[in-house]
């Protein structure tokens, strides 16, 4: 009972997050191995101090303790990657502007109207599913590296201390450096400009997360209102919001994603420049020392939530993962199921709409309070990565490097950096399941009738959209700073490795004195 208690209580339990890089040692110029961090490379190598094969697995492996991905999470990780992309975004594209031709023939009618409200619910319903699920995978990649990269660290660190205590002590102090910058990172704060897809989805996150866009927003829903006495406040009025947030709604869900796959390709061409850069600081250092021992092994410990941030991860692991799949296919066949029962009527239709439209108005609360908690946790662990890169620069005589200066504060970034912060709290969260649930014995009372469900549908839908709309500015904001932090780390790099190697040029090969010294702690784990 107590094993399966606990894997009752698993979903949501942040792991320790736990990785050692990858050992790089001296080889022929013709065998250097630059692994790629992220994944665990098998290869052959050569040590050239003896000239014997070893595995590299031998010497050191990436290991995170975290359990083995099913069939099902890998399929669920491939979706989650098609849905982000370009293809998928044209795709809905075309099939909005398919439902405004077929409006425009045949007069909009309500079941015109429903068929947009449904569908949209059902996809805002499945993309919550998805960006949950991306971005979990994001923040767990990024906790990943940064544990490889404070481990290199680690290691640069102890062999640099050997270097001056062994060649250069009483030499006079190394003279800084300037190095060369990559041209594609020169400016942090830009995305990077391929094409002219690219340019034009630069723009519209700005607009659509900009305060004219929330002002704009809610003029709208003030114009609403004001027809209400004109159309006395019935069905079709409360239809036509519902159909204009529904398309509101499919857009942004599924430009969100898309925004956040083209991100995160390019801060994977960042991290590629990044673990290039580490791989040879490491490598030229373990060259001047002879040095083949093992990387330490870095542990990030899970950052400490209250009751109701735990509750929310839970829910969010559920709805993230293979069981919120389930759970969807279990009501969606339901649904179905019950059709003939209610003879295929505008009821019927809606239910589907309401059950996916309340349970889609919770999940972008909890979206919000993820995506703001891991944030400010990966930002605590990049500060720490760049505190330990400043020990190194000034071992080197390097100056320490300030990060590049952020965007400008202005009125509109303070705005929406407050009213991101006040929905991303965990009593936002509970506030969503108090309408929820307010709408739902309101529905009650009148029987599920069709002005119920439209009832349920109305202010969550609203509220919904909304608040996609500041998930967006708040993931351009955040992403704006990640590209900045990452800039830091591979000018820090460049840095260092330009000084190693003009220690390495101008100083004679270093000679270890005594080899039987005392083992170093290079086995250790530091944790951050």
């Amino acid at each position: 009972m107590s094993k399966v208690l606990d894997r009752l209580c698993a979903p949501g339990r942040k792991p320790v997050i736990e990785a050692s890089a990858v050992a790089q040692l001296p080889h022929p110029p013709d065998v250097v191995n630059l692994a790629f961090e992220l994944e665990i490379c098998d290869k052959v190598t050569t040590n050239s101090k003896d000239g014997e094969k070893q595995s590299s697995s031998e010497l050191q492996k990436i290991e995170f303790n975290e359990r083995k991905t099913s069939r099902l999470s890998r399929i669920f990780d491939r979706v989650t990657g098609l849905a982000g992309t370009k293809y998928t975004f044209f795709l809905m594209l075309a099939a909005l502007l398919i439902w405004a031709i077929v409006g425009g023939v045949t007069g909009a009618t309500q079941t015109w109207q429903i068929v947009i409200q449904d569908a949209s619910s059902i996809q805002c319903y499945i993309s919550d599913t998805l960006l949950m699920r991306q971005q979990q995978n994001n923040s767990r990649n990024l906790l990943k590296l940064v544990c490889q990269l404070r481990s290199r660290n680690r290691t640069c660190k102890r062999l640099l201390q050997r270097v001056r205590q062994e060649s250069i002590n009483g030499s006079e102090p190394i003279s800084p450096v300037q190095v060369n910058i990559d041209k594609d990172l020169v400016d942090a704060a830009d995305l990077p400009v391929e094409n002219w897809y690219d340019r034009i989805c630069n723009y519209v996150v700005l607009a659509i997360g900009s305060l004219v866009s929330f002002v704009v927003y809610w003029a709208g829903i003030i114009t609403w209102i004001a027809l209400g006495p004109r159309l006395q406040w019935g069905n079709l009025w409360q239809l036509y919001i519902n159909t204009a947030t529904a398309v509101e709604l499919t857009f942004t869900t599924v430009f969100l994603q898309n925004t956040r796959h083209r991100h995160t390709q390019y801060l994977e061409k960042c991290l590629q420049s990044i673990i290039k850069a580490d791989n040879e600081m490491e490598l030229r250092l373990r060259e001047l020392t002879e040095d083949i021992d093992p990387n330490p092994t870095a542990i990030i410990p899970p950052d400490v939530v209250t009751k109701g941030n735990r509750a929310i991860d839970y829910y969010g692991a559920i709805m993230g993962s293979g069981a919120g799949v389930v759970i969807s296919v279990i009501v969606f066949a339901v649904w179905i199921g019950i059709g003939p029962t209610m003879q295929w009527n505008s009821n019927w239709w809606l239910i589907i709409g309401t059950y996916t439209g309340l349970v889609g108005f919770v999940d972008g609360y909890v979206l919000r309070n993820d995506h703001f908690r891991a944030n400010a946790f990966a930002d605590v662990q990049l500060q720490t990565l760049a505190d330990e890169d400043a020990v190194l620069c000034e071992m080197l005589g390097i100056p320490v490097l300030t990060e590049t200066v952020a965007p400008k504060n202005s009125l509109h970034r303070r705005i929406s950096q407050a009213l991101g912060a006040f929905l991303s709290l965990p009593h936002a969260v509970l506030a969503s399941l108090v309408v929820v649930v307010t709408v739902i014995i309101i529905a009650s009372c009148m029987h599920w009738s069709e002005t119920g469900q439209l009832i349920c549908n109305t202010p969550t839908m609203i509220i919904e959209g909304f608040l996609l709309l500041v998930l967006i500015q708040a993931h351009h904001l955040s992403n704006e700073s990640r590209r900045i932090q990452f800039k830091g780390i591979l000018v820090r790099r460049l840095m260092i490795n330009a000084q190693i190697e003009r220690l390495r040029v101008n100083s004679s090969k270093v000679t270890l004195h005594d080899t039987s010294a005392s083992p170093v702690d290079g086995a250790e784990s530091v944790v951050v």
